[in-house]
């Protein structure tokens, strides 16, 4: 039922419009006005197009057209989309999985699929199921949980508030995967052609030499705004390095951060805020919490992305995933930290900032949904958050999209040259190109039998 009803509501949202002053056939204006209005059937699509517009009031003083949102409901398409998106929603109110929600809209409620209706399906099962959790003031509404809901009465306020916060994270962090396609094809015009076997092999012995050059020195310079720090308890013993650190105990956390295992240096970064400090009293006001100093998440994660957007075109195997996590996540609990030092008394979780950066980095990147959900929830075995993964994923998806339209996988595809690959959508650059600038100058043409 609950599928049934969600598909209903989300077909009768495409048949109802703003309110307008409508006049039937014989020019009088139409009988009652109200603010949702079915929509004229047409001959030549499904759907008369819908005039969200903002319109000047009418003589009679009517001002509502005013207040109207700039909604267009087009054609059947619309109409299939937001159905499709009702019958995830539905399913994952009644079942608590918005995942689930999504999957089954794809698998049995969608004659037709695409990765427009995939973060929308995405965005609308996961407010329903946040809005049943916030109605029913429980934890216990299936895959989605908030156990500190139950443990805390004021904790689903303090939860709301960082909304803001986690989604202008997202929507930064998606900008940073949009700047990490755009900075690569900008590199990839630089380097030497993929048949000079031998330039590519000194392209990719000077950038490395370079690379770790670069890094000792801004490892160096990390002494001289507060890099070295005591070594925080909770860190293993080969965790850490002292590296042109004066004191003994010290570690530079910038170095810490550019030579340790990326993999350890992750789990830092999202376990980071969880311990407190016994010598408060000595830390410095850039060093967040004992674990590392704001100025050096900020180097590493600039001196990262740069690094990784042209090492991803070197004559050597190497992945991305890693690389955009750690990016993400530096970047995330950067701003987490700022957040907590300057709202002392709110309930701010860095940690989970971090999380939001590094999933919305990576979906920046690779504009993926569902898969990228799950693999972030496996991989970080952090359930609780789940819904902030999705919010990362739907905002870094919906930014990147409008900066930088072709993922890293797509821009690949067009960069290779030899895969006829159709795109979903029409490139942006045809939305201002005429019939006449894109049609070819020697016709072919078919000899009349």
């Amino acid at each position: 039922p609950m599928v049934q009803i969600g598909a209903s509501v989300g077909s009768t949202l495409t048949y109802c419009g703003c309110c307008d002053e409508s006049r039937d056939r014989k020019g009088q204006r139409g009988g009652s006005c109200c603010l949702l209005r079915p929509f004229q059937k047409s001959k030549k699509s499904g759907l008369k197009s819908s005039k969200f517009d903002m319109r000047s009031p009418s003589k009679s003083g009517n001002t509502h057209d005013h207040f109207c949102e700039q909604i267009k409901l087009q054609n059947d398409a619309d109409h299939r989309e937001i159905i499709s998106a009702g019958a995830a929603a539905g399913l994952a109110a009644a079942f608590g999985s918005p995942i689930g929600g999504v999957m089954f809209s794809w698998e049995e409620a969608s004659s037709f699929w695409s990765r427009k209706v995939t973060w929308r399906c995405f965005l609308c099962t996961a407010i329903a199921v946040l809005t049943l959790a916030l109605m029913r003031g429980t934890a216990n509404i299936g895959l989605l949980s908030f156990p500190d809901f139950s443990n805390h009465p004021e904790m689903h306020i303090e939860f709301l508030m960082n909304f803001p916060f986690l989604t202008v994270t997202a929507m930064a962090s998606g900008l940073l995967g949009a700047f990490f396609n755009s900075l690569r094809q900008k590199f990839g015009k630089l380097r030497p052609s993929s048949s000079s076997h031998l330039y590519r092999i000194l392209e990719l012995l000077l950038a490395t030499a370079a690379g770790i050059l670069l890094m000792y020195v801004l490892a160096y310079l990390a002494g001289f705004w507060g890099g070295c720090i005591e070594k925080p308890k909770s860190w293993p013993e080969d965790f850490g390095s002292r590296f042109a650190c004066p004191k003994e105990g010290q570690i530079n956390d910038l170095y810490t951060l550019f030579f340790s295992n990326p993999d350890h240096v992750i789990d830092r970064i999202f376990g980071a805020g969880a311990e407190t400090c016994d010598n408060a009293e000595h830390m410095g006001a850039l060093q967040f919490r004992c674990t590392f100093t704001l100025a050096s998440l900020c180097v590493h994660c600039l001196t990262y992305l740069i690094f990784m957007s042209y090492a991803a075109g070197l004559a050597i195997p190497g992945g991305l995933f890693m690389p955009c996590i750690m990016v993400g996540a530096s970047f995330g609990l950067l701003v987490g930290a700022i957040l907590s030092k300057l709202l002392p008394h709110w309930h701010i979780v860095p940690s989970m900032y971090a999380l939001v950066g590094g999933t919305a980095v990576l979906g920046g990147v690779f504009r993926a949904s569902i898969s990228l959900v799950v693999i972030v929830v496996e991989g970080t075995r952090q359930i609780n958050y789940i819904f902030q993964v999705i919010l990362a994923v739907v905002m870094s998806n919906w930014v990147a999209h409008n900066i930088h339209s072709e993922g890293v996988y797509e821009s690949d595809l067009e960069k290779n040259g030899t895969v006829s690959f159709l795109r979903s959508e029409p490139s942006k650059v045809l939305h201002v190109m005429t019939a006449e600038q894109i049609m070819s100058q020697s016709v072919a043409t078919v000899h009349e039998v």
